[in-house]
């Protein structure tokens, strides 16, 4: 019984180590949740907020800016010319863009949604080395994104 209360413990305390804070735009209506112990806030503007690693050498930020009548295959292109050939990874959908590659020795990742002429965007950038951390924050991130009034 005392084995299960320790390992229980442990247990909790190793999530709340790693639980999810929201950063939210309340002005432009949307959030995400992102790792507290593994990214601290360091920069904001109106318009989003920027994260540095705790450890390691990855950046992340958030942003949204005014669409301005382009579409999702305009904003994809733009997303693109972060990559230096063909992306790794491309989604491009009516209120979706998401373009992921290496560039160098870094891997960029950018989504964006496409709400009420808004492009809501998340971006990562970290070291090809650090992959095995930073893809899984990076996709929970995006996973995460939510704009007031949709889904």
């Amino acid at each position: 019984m005392i084995r299960m209360i320790f390992l229980l413990a442990a247990i909790s305390t190793a999530a709340a180590a790693h639980a999810d804070t929201v950063y939210t735009n309340d002005r432009l209506g949307y959030s995400i949740r992102y790792p507290a112990s593994l990214l601290k806030p360091v920069g904001s503007s109106g318009g989003g907020q920027a994260f540095t690693a705790a450890s390691g050498n990855a950046g992340f930020r958030v942003f949204a800016a005014p669409l301005a009548g382009r579409s999702a295959r305009q904003v994809a292109a733009e997303a693109q010319r972060i990559c230096p050939g063909k992306p790794d990874y491309r989604v491009v959908k009516p209120t979706l863009v998401a373009v992921s590659c290496e560039t160098g020795d870094h891997i960029v990742y950018q989504k964006s949604l496409l709400r009420d002429g808004l492009q809501i965007t998340v971006r990562g950038e970290y070291p090809i080395r650090e992959r095995a951390r930073w893809d899984r924050v990076v996709t929970s991130i995006a996973r995460s994104m939510s704009v007031s009034g949709s889904e």
